[in-house]
């Protein structure tokens, strides 16, 4: 069986289960009409993974929590950027400036959605699915700054090394100031630099996630007061709605 009929066998696999409490191997055979060798291969590799439990005397098989993470950590982040993306190509479309949506994933930024193709101004922007530093980008930074003191120095100080390759030396006091004024405006404004245009970031808080939210402009076409005044209430109003579609779907 090639592989996208495995994956496929396996997904009927788990969407069977997870309509009852548990599954035997004779009613999952039974429920998606394979043979017991069949099911009995795709329900022990879904085991072996993590995301099936075998429980006796019967031997029945039960979701794990492994499962339930997965499945409410890819909902959760799809709802995010479903909500978000037709409000960033709005603004876009309003403003004739690109937004990136990034999501922080350890020490890097990784770009979630991006409305470059919408807009007027013609930028160098990374693609969907493109991952670097999380302090190469405001977003990135804005997620950080506004993390629990803990959590920021933890990713402060596993990130200097880094910082410091990129040819980054500002100290740690420095850095703190900063993300101290950030949580007190509530944004970041990035100023061009290395032939970089320049950039306005504003956090999109989820309780398992971090995401930002950067406008991306030519200082020379659009001063950076002009930025904050004319766009950041655009931003503010992008992550309230996405913020209130996730809540929304959380209560169901």
């Amino acid at each position: 069986m090639d592989s996208s009929k495995v994956l496929e066998r396996g997904l009927a696999v788990l969407a069977f289960i997870a309509g009852r409490p548990a599954a035997s191997l004779s009613e999952v055979a039974a429920g998606l009409s394979i043979s017991l060798p069949a099911a009995s291969r795709a329900l022990e590799a879904l085991r072996a993974a993590g995301y099936l439990a075998r429980r006796r005397p019967r031997g029945v098989y039960r979701l794990t929590a492994k499962f339930a993470r997965l499945g409410r950590d890819h909902a959760c982040d799809a709802i995010v950027r479903d909500a978000a993306l037709p409000l960033m190509a709005a603004a876009t479309r309003a403003g004739g400036w690109p937004l990136l949506l990034g999501k922080r994933d350890g020490l890097d930024l990784v770009i979630a959605e991006s409305t470059g193709d919408e807009a007027r101004h013609a930028l160098s922007l990374p693609g969907v699915g493109e991952a670097m530093p999380y302090f190469m980008r405001a977003a990135g930074t804005v997620c950080v700054a506004f993390l629990a003191d803990r959590a920021r120095a933890r990713v402060l100080e596993q990130s200097a090394a880094l910082r410091k390759k990129h040819g980054l030396t500002m100290a740690a006091r420095q850095l703190e100031i900063l993300h101290a004024q950030a949580r007190e405006r509530g944004f970041i404004a990035h100023d061009p630099t290395r032939n970089r245009p320049a950039a306005l970031a504003v956090p999109l808080l989820m309780p398992d996630a971090d995401y930002g939210l950067e406008l991306i402009y030519r200082p020379d076409a659009l001063p950076r007061a002009a930025a904050i005044k004319e766009h950041l209430p655009r931003l503010r109003q992008i992550v309230k709605a996405v913020q209130a579609e996730v809540q929304r779907f959380q209560q169901r």
